[in-house]
Formats: C-alpha cells, structure tokens, sequence
C-alpha cells in the first residue's frame, strides 16, 4: 500500500480493543469500549451539555487507532481526521476552547493552529501498568522491569513531542504542550520522621518518577535519561490528575519485584471521608499535593485537568 495513503475506514484496533475482544472476562459484564459514550455519533449533544454547564475548554483524546487504523502511517483515516475536525469546529462555534491530549507532532492531524493547549500523554502512571502487569492492556506482564523502561520511553516521546513542537508549529500557531500526570497524596500516619520519609518516597515513586526530568532543574534519573530527557525544560505547564488521597507508612507492599515494593510503603485509607471504589473524596489532601508539585517545581502553571 502507497506511503501516506488516506482513505476512509473504521477505526483500527486499540491495544485495549484487542485485550478485551480476546479476553471479555477481564470485565464484569464482559463489556468492552466499541460503543462506549458513543461520542464519535454525539458530539453535537455532547457540545450543547458543556454549553448547559457554561464550561469554556474541553479537554479530549486524539485515538489514533481512529487516524492510523494499521498503527502505522501507511493508511491514513481522513474519516478520522474529519470527525476531529467536526468537534473542534463545534467546540469554536460555541465558544468553548479545545484541548486535546495527543502529540500533536504530525502531518496528517486536525485543525491544530486553533487547539492552544496540548497534552502529549495523559497518566503515563496509569498506562505503563498494563506492561508491568497482566490486567491492564496490553497484559505484558514484565513488573519491576518494564516499569522504568516505559517511564524512559514515554519521557524521550514527551520530550521529542515538545521539542518538536517549538522548532515546527509554535511560532505560527502560538500553542502550549504540557503532560498531564496523575498523583494521589499520602498523608503521613504517624508524625514520625520514618512516616514522613515514607510519604516522600512515595510522591517520587508516583509523580517525581516522570515529574523530576520534565520540571526540576538538575532531575534525579539514572544518567542515561537526565542527558536525554532532562538537559532542556520540556513543558510549558503542569497537568495534573487526581481521585485520592490516604495515609501512608513505611512498610512493604506489592508483588517483588515490582514499583511499589520498590518504594517500600504501606498505605490505609483516611477514615471519615466520602469513598466510592478506590476514590477517596479528601480536599485538603488534594491542597498538599498542588502545594507539594509547587514546592517540587517552581515557575510551571498547574492545571488539575481531572478530579474526582
């Protein structure tokens, strides 16, 4: 098939797509996310709700099974690009700024001169797990390994993504590029000094992992990544998600060898706040992270771009 060729055709499959079409017992109902909200058909209505909600930016995902359907760049969706392109023109017709989460380091995207804010990669904590565990796609299964090695490979991709950005597309469309990364706060259980050490342990295990080389100004990752990820500032703001919050002490926890028992923590759950799942409802929790990213890496604006 010719280099580049742009065709209209379904979306293609996703690594999650093909874990759960293979694997529907992985969900309760042996659901999957071929249908889900279904906002490839509802964008309109999905515009009038923001509209109700006097919301004035949306943030949204770019699937690029949607515009690469081979997962290369011979075939090229243009039904894909369209569909981008209908609910960036309807988030403008009502005044409603859009931000998408994609690099947009590419030569076949969406309108990108009018999308002012970009995200390359949204919760590489979260994503990451599906190589260092077996229930997340795509179920590689390498934990205490594969950990570090996709934290590197998603920092250099960030990194190429930004840089990118500056020397090609900033100066004609004036846009910014940040990461958004997810980080609960852990409240030390004790006033003990161990206590706290564990708390601080733990944020560097979460979000210093693949915050240090983005924001601080010397990094604190192996020599191999700081020369290639840390040499220049890489982000124009901070993005950051966040669902709970808990009490944390030094212990041990996790499978070995793994990421969390590497951190060498043990948490419990703060008492006397709303829970749903594993989402603790505790604002001041959600006050010493956003002071703590703040302390942690001074000069960056910070968007909470989730929260729940």
């Amino acid at each position: 098939m010719a280099p580049h060729l742009q065709v209209k055709v379904k979306r293609g499959e996703s690594i999650w797509d093909h874990i759960l079409h293979a694997q529907p017992n992985l969900t309760k109902d042996s659901g999957n996310g071929d249908v889900a909200a279904d906002s490839y058909h509802k964008h309109k209505e999905d515009v009038k709700l923001l509209v109700g909600l006097n919301a004035n930016c949306y943030r949204f995902s770019l699937s690029w099974p949607r515009i690469l359907p081979t997962g290369d760049t011979d075939v090229i969706n243009q039904a894909g690009i369209d569909y981008y392109n209908n609910v960036i023109n309807e988030l403008l017709a009502n005044g409603i700024d859009p931000t998408a989460s994609t690099s947009p380091a590419t030569s076949y995207k969406p309108q990108t001169a009018v999308v002012k804010m970009w995200l390359t990669f949204n919760e590489p904590n979260m994503f990451s797990r599906g190589y260092s565990g077996a229930s997340s796609a795509p179920g590689a299964n390498s934990s205490g390994i594969a950990d570090y090695l996709m934290a590197k490979t998603i920092l250099e991709a960030h990194a190429h993504a930004y840089r990118l950005y500056g020397l090609s597309f900033r100066l004609k469309q004036r846009g910014k590029v940040g990461i958004t990364l997810d980080g609960a706060w852990y409240e030390p259980l004790t006033n003990s000094k161990e206590d706290a050490d564990a708390s601080e342990r733990q944020l560097q295990f979460e979000v210093g992992l693949w915050a240090n080389p983005i924001f601080s100004s010397l990094g604190n990752f192996p020599e191999v990544v700081r020369q290639r990820v840390a040499a220049n500032s890489t982000a124009d703001f901070f993005g950051l998600n966040h669902y709970f919050s808990s009490f944390i002490t030094s212990g041990s926890s996790g499978q070995e060898p793994s990421k969390l028992h590497d951190a060498g923590v043990a948490t419990s759950i703060i008492l006397g706040y709303p829970i749903s799942y594993w989402i603790t409802d505790v604002p001041w929790g959600l006050r010493k992270l956003l002071n703590w990213v703040h302390d942690s890496y001074p000069g960056y604006p910070i968007f909470v771009t989730e929260n729940g």
